[in-house]
Order: C-alpha cells, then sequence, then structure tokens
C-alpha cells in the first residue's frame, strides 16, 4: 500500500498540485495542504501538542470533475495563532480499520511570537515520499 501511495504522491508532484505550507503576507497565518484522497479509505488525523496556542480549522479542495471517480485533492489546514507559545501539531495518513499505526506522518513545530507571526519548520515520512 505505501508503494501506491507513493506513486499518488509522485503523480502529484508531477501535476503541480501543492504539498507543503503557505505563510501569507504577514505570516498570522499557516496554510498546511496535505494530499488526501478519501476513495482510498485513507484519511488524515491530527493532534495538537497545546491548543491554547493555535486554532485550526480544515477545508478541502480538489481540482477533480465531479464525474471523475477516485479522484484526491488536499486537506487544506489553516492554522491562526492564539497567543505566543510553540506547538507540535502531528498529522499521520491511515486507514482507521487497518492495524498499522499510519502509512504516512507530517510533523510541524510551529513558533509564534509575540505579535503572533508564526514560523514553522516540519518533518515527517509525507515528506520523505516526496
Amino acid at each position: 500500500m505505501k508503494k501506491i501511495i507513493s506513486i499518488l504522491v509522485t503523480i502529484l508532484l508531477f501535476c503541480g498540485c501543492s504539498n507543503g505550507i503557505n505563510l501569507n503576507n504577514n505570516s498570522k497565518e499557516l496554510k498546511i495542504n496535505l494530499y488526501s484522497n478519501s476513495s482510498t479509505g485513507y484519511e488524515w488525523t491530527y493532534k495538537v501538542s497545546n491548543e491554547d496556542i493555535i486554532n485550526i480549522s480544515k477545508s478541502y479542495k480538489t481540482n477533480c470533475p465531479s464525474d471523475v471517480a477516485g479522484c484526491g485533492g488536499e486537506n487544506v489546514y489553516t492554522i491562526k495563532p492564539l497567543k505566543e507559545g510553540k506547538v507540535t501539531i502531528t498529522f499521520k495518513y491511515a486507514r482507521s480499520w487497518e492495524s498499522s499505526e499510519y502509512d504516512l506522518e507530517a510533523i510541524y513545530e510551529i513558533v509564534v511570537d509575540k505579535d503572533l507571526n508564526i514560523t514553522e519548520t516540519h518533518e515527517g515520512t509525507y515528506f520523505e515520499e516526496k
């Protein structure tokens, strides 16, 4: 299954789909885009080390026509700062009914400064696949 995911991620790279992060011009908001394809049974879940520091909202976007079965898209997580501090967000991509803990992982270390500007670093198998 990891090979299938690897192939899908490679296809996304060649089709020009985004897969990372976007800070807006004033760094007061962070958007994390993670490839997703619900038709495979996989879904992203996440845990936040300190929910007092940031607020997360989620949306989904795709460029696929509605009549194309099995076409993926991106989960877009919008991170907004609440107060100064450091937080870790751990995303895991897995099928909930399978015994393995996850197939892909994306870990974001986020720092919010006193002016509520956001900086981030990231690591994990999601990025190794690219």
